[in-house]
Parts: structure tokens; sequence; C-alpha cells
């Protein structure tokens, strides 16, 4: 488990509100715990291990390094998950 330090807590959580634009009806310790479960399941061997063999699996037979792999999901992530 990847423990967030508070000044990471800080920053996520005030880009969550401000996203959200005061949207959300939950206190300070609930959002942190919530950031904390995204950041510990996303840093999950098994997570990590599934999603490097489906790429593995799906671009075969080419075979990308770790690093670009992970260029290549956070770019997903920015695109797909940042559309409103």
């Amino acid at each position: 488990m990847a423990v967030l330090d508070s000044g990471q807590l800080d920053k996520l959580r005030q880009g969550l509100y401000r996203e959200l634009r005061g949207a959300i009806d939950f206190d300070k310790p609930t959002a942190n715990s919530a950031l904390q479960a995204i950041e510990d399941w996303f840093n999950k061997v098994a997570v990590q291990s599934s999603l490097s063999t489906d790429i593995d699996a799906a671009t075969s037979p080419v075979t990308l390094t770790a690093n670009q792999k992970k260029k290549l999901a956070k770019y997903w992530m920015s695109t797909r998950w940042g559309r409103d």
C-alpha cells in the first residue's frame, strides 16, 4: 500500500473540489479516505500485472517497455476519464 502524504492528499483533494465545483457533500476525512482507496487500488500488484499482461496480449508480437505501458495508460486515463 502506497500511503499518500498530507501534501499529496491536499493537492488531490483540492483538485477534486475544483473539478466538482462544490457539488460534493463529503468532508475532508471522507475525501482523503476515498482518494487513498483509489491510490491503493492502482498500486496493487494484481492490477498492474493484469494491465501489463493485457497490453502484451493486445500488442503481440510487439512488446512495450514498462515505461511505455505507463505512458500509454496515463494518456488513456487522462483522455478517456477526462471527458465530461
